[in-house]
């Protein structure tokens, strides 16, 4: 009873570290750097291809 108890305990414990409020912070901070890079990529392209037309 006692290991199946630590097992759980360990479980949880990583769980918990995995959706603590700082580690989801962190990771929406992440998500939403990468978001405005490819936005910005995306961007530019469109620009250069619309840039290309005119001429």
């Amino acid at each position: 009873m006692k290991m199946s108890y630590e097992e759980l305990h360990k479980k949880y414990q990583k769980l918990s570290d995995m959706y603590s409020p700082h580690r989801i912070r962190d990771c929406l901070k992440e998500a939403a750097l990468r978001a405005d890079e490819d936005a910005e990529v995306i961007a530019e392209k469109f620009l250069l291809e619309n840039d290309s037309l005119k001429n």
